[in-house]
């Protein structure tokens, strides 16, 4: 807000997080049984919407972003669902009037509880078609794939991991105005904490921000991989005439001839 309390242009976000929550918290709808118990109401949520919303008009997107869980797809499907129903009644319980949006985000590969390392790429795919299911059925929602956009490297100091970020430049990583060698500075291609699960530090954290935000700016990316490919044009393709929302390039409900140009107007030059 300005001094004379009008809403000043741009983006603004509040955060909902705790390292202990898991899927059933976010569409348990209801109060905890006690501090450990890490669920909460679709009440708890709508006051916390109500009270860090500034203008009830503007658009709201929700960005589900979890830790990876060993469950079937079904019931991956189911969760993220659930997640959906409930932020969009919090959102009308709390008055909001603008358009509603979600973005699931996939997180890059990490460690899963007891789970040996060779178990992890299995895991983290039947989430991604947990995540394309949802977002086919909810008009307004999509998904950022940070598992594929990084080949399902786990970044946890290997000779891979190192290669792996040396080959695709982030030998030279900006970050707050300062630039990170996460290949071979001071992580040496160990971005993950000491549990292999959350970002090491804030340069971490930075580096998965920033395929969250490449992927926004690639509008076409029908497939999450972070790049536009023959894989995305056939995604299109495959839509045709059907309500597709994540080949719905230009959102009329239908893909089309429109969306088609609009994914051959972003595709790289030769």
């Amino acid at each position: 807000m300005d001094e004379t309390g009008q809403r000043l242009p741009g983006t603004y976000y509040s955060s909902l997080a705790d390292s202990s929550w898991s899927y059933a918290g976010f569409c348990a709808d209801r109060q905890p049984d006690g501090p450990l118990d890490k669920v909460f109401s679709i009440e708890s949520m709508s006051h916390w919407i109500k009270s860090t919303t500034i203008d009830p008009n503007q658009p709201i997107l929700f960005v589900t972003f979890l830790a990876a869980e060993p469950q079937s797809i079904d019931h991956l499907t189911a969760m993220f669902h659930g997640i959906i129903a409930q932020c969009d009644h919090a959102a009308l319980d709390a008055s909001i009037i603008g358009d509603l949006f979600h973005l699931l985000v996939l997180p890059a590969r990490h460690a899963i509880g007891d789970h040996l390392p060779d178990a992890e790429p299995a895991i983290f795919l039947d989430h991604w078609a947990a995540m394309e299911e949802v977002v086919t059925a909810h008009a307004g929602a999509a998904a950022v794939n940070l598992y594929g956009m990084t080949d399902g490297m786990r970044f946890d100091g290997s000779p891979e991991a190192r290669d792996w970020l040396r080959s695709h430049g982030y030998g030279a990583f900006s970050h707050l105005g300062a630039t990170h060698d996460l290949a071979d500075g001071p992580l040496a291609g160990n971005l993950l904490d000491p549990f292999e699960l959350h970002p090491a530090n804030d340069v971490a954290a930075g580096f998965l921000a920033s395929l969250i935000i490449d992927a926004w700016n690639s509008v076409g990316d029908v497939d999450g991989d972070g790049s536009l490919s023959i894989n995305d044009l056939l995604i299109i393709v495959g839509c045709w005439q059907r309500a597709c929302p994540h080949a719905d390039l230009n959102g009329d409900g239908a893909v089309s001839v429109p969306d088609l140009l609009e994914f051959l107007d972003r595709w790289p030059p030769v």
